[in-house]
């Protein structure tokens, strides 16, 4: 996960979300230092993971913070926030990653 959340903060929606251990690597911008317009957080969590960009998906709600990853090399999936269309995103993974949820 890459995020631009304080810590504070994802460390509380991780706890009300269950996510701890869900993810590898959490990268918070404010930990890493870095934001999603720069490549430095992504290549932080490469890093972290030893995996290539296209072996990786970055999902966000805001189109301009896909240009970046996708420069990069990332699979890159918009989520309509309004809709929170969780289906098709679930259909989105499976199709481009074979992630099947």
């Amino acid at each position: 996960m890459i995020t631009d959340t304080k810590r504070y903060r994802m460390d509380a929606v991780a706890d009300s979300q269950k996510w701890r251990g869900l993810f590898d690597v959490v990268a918070v911008s404010a930990s890493v230092g870095g934001q999603k317009d720069e490549p430095g957080i992504f290549t932080y969590a490469l890093n972290e993971l030893r995996l290539r960009a296209d072996e990786c998906a970055f999902i966000d709600d805001r189109a301009h913070n896909l240009n970046v990853a996708a420069n990069m090399g990332f699979i890159t999936i918009l989520l309509d926030n309004e809709k929170r269309d969780y289906a098709a995103l679930k259909n989105r993974l499976n199709e481009l990653l074979g992630i099947n949820l």
